[in-house]
C-alpha cells in the first residue's frame, strides 16, 4: 500500500485511521465534503492531499482516488434519524456503489468496506454475535437496513476482480469530535459532568465496547491481512449498561446511584419524540427502533479478526482512562 484514499476522513473514524496510516508511512487522499473542514493536525502533513468531494458525485470521487491502489470507505450517513428516509439508502448504498465502480474503472487494488455489527443484529440465547451469525433485520434502524443493503451490493463486485474485505465496528468509543458514531464517549462526558445516571430496563443489557484506536488498526489490518470476501467484527469488551457505568465511575472517581428506566416508558416517549420530529423537522432525541434493542444482548465474538489479522485490544480500563483524560483535558 503506498497511497490510500479514506473517504469520510472528517469523522471520527477517518480522521484517526488517516492519521494512522501517515505514521506508518502512507500517502492518503483525505476525502471530505464541501463546508465541512479535515482536523487541522491532518491539513498540516506532508503526505496527506486533502481533496473536497461527495460520494454521490462520480467525477469528484474519479479525481479524489486517482493515484490510489486502495481505499477505505468510511464516509456513511448515520444518524439515528432523519426527515428523509431515502437520504439513508443514497449515501450508504448508492455511494458505496459509486466508490466500488470507481474504483473497478481506474484499477484501485482493493476496497476496505467499513460497516456496523449491528448488521448481525442481537444474540440468539447466550450464543455471542460472530460473523457466521445470520442476521437479524427485524431490529434493524435505517442506517443497519442500508449498510446491510451496501454488503450484499459489494458482493458482486468481487466477481470482477476487485479484492473487497469489510469491517464491523462494534460501539466504539475514545477520544474525538463526540458525534453520532461517538456516542458512548457523550455519555462518559454526560457522566462527569451532567450526573448522567439512566440505564435501560434494569441496566442488565449487554453491548461491545471498544477503543477508537483498536478499531482502526483493525481496519489497518484488514487491509494488510484481511481475505476478499470476508467480514471481520472489530469489537472489544462485551458489558452491561451498568458495568460499563461502573468503568466510568472506577476511572473518573465519580459514582451516581444509577436510575433504572422502564423500557416501556421509553417506548412511549420515543413514539411521542418520533412523531413530533416528522412534523417539525428536528430530529428526536431517540426513536422506538432505539428503543427496542436494549430488550436484548449485542455481545461479540472479536475471534475471528484475533486469529485471521492479529487484531489486538487494549485494556478495557486503560482504554476508559484514556478517554477520561481527554474530555478532561478538552472540557468547557
Amino acid at each position: 500500500m503506498k497511497r490510500a484514499l479514506v473517504t469520510g476522513a472528517r469523522g471520527f473514524l477517518g480522521a484517526e485511521l488517516s492519521a494512522l496510516l501517515l505514521q506508518n508511512g502512507i500517502e492518503v487522499n483525505a476525502m471530505y465534503r464541501p463546508r465541512t473542514k479535515l482536523r487541522s493536525d491532518l491539513i498540516e502533513h506532508p503526505r496527506l492531499m486533502p481533496v473536497k468531494a461527495d460520494i454521490l458525485n462520480k467525477e469528484s470521487l474519479k479525481n479524489a482516488m486517482k493515484y490510489c491502489d486502495t481505499v477505505f470507505h468510511l464516509a456513511a450517513f448515520a444518524k439515528p434519524w432523519h426527515k428523509n428516509r431515502e437520504t439513508f439508502f443514497e449515501i450508504n448504498v448508492l455511494g458505496t456503489k459509486n466508490v466500488l465502480d470507481i474504483a473497478v474503472e481506474i484499477g484501485v487494488k482493493r476496497v476496505i468496506l467499513v460497516s456496523t455489527a449491528g448488521t448481525f443484529g442481537p444474540q440468539k440465547n447466550e450464543t455471542l454475535v460472530s460473523e457466521s451469525t445470520r442476521p437479524d433485520r427485524s431490529l434493524y434502524t435505517d442506517y443497519e437496513r442500508t449498510k446491510f443493503e451496501a454488503l450484499l451490493l459489494a458482493e458482486d463486485y468481487l466477481a470482477q476482480g476487485l479484492e473487497v474485505v469489510t469491517v464491523s465496528p462494534t460501539r466504539v468509543f475514545g477520544p474525538g469530535e463526540m458525534s453520532v458514531s461517538n456516542a458512548v464517549t457523550k455519555i462518559v462526558h454526560d457522566y462527569i459532568y451532567k450526573g448522567f445516571r439512566y440505564v435501560p430496563g434494569n441496566g442488565n443489557s449487554m453491548g461491545n465496547y471498544v477503543f477508537v484506536s483498536d478499531v482502526v488498526q483493525g481496519i489497518f489490518l484488514a487491509a494488510q491481512k484481511g481475505r476478499s470476501g470476508e467480514n471481520y467484527i472489530l469489537g472489544g469488551y462485551n458489558l452491561t449498561y451498568r458495568e460499563l457505568y461502573n468503568a466510568i465511575g472506577d476511572s473518573s472517581g465519580k459514582r451516581h446511584q444509577l436510575i433504572s428506566v422502564p423500557l416501556g416508558i421509553m417506548i412511549a416517549v420515543s413514539w411521542v419524540m418520533e412523531k413530533v420530529a416528522n412534523i417539525t423537522g428536528r430530529p428526536p432525541a431517540i426513536t422506538p427502533p432505539f428503543v427496542r434493542k436494549y430488550s436484548y444482548n449485542w455481545g461479540t465474538d472479536i475471534s475471528k479478526a484475533q486469529k485471521h489479522l492479529n487484531y489486538d485490544i487494549l485494556p478495557f480500563q486503560d482504554a476508559m482512562n484514556q478517554t477520561i483524560s481527554w474530555i478532561r483535558e478538552n472540557n468547557s
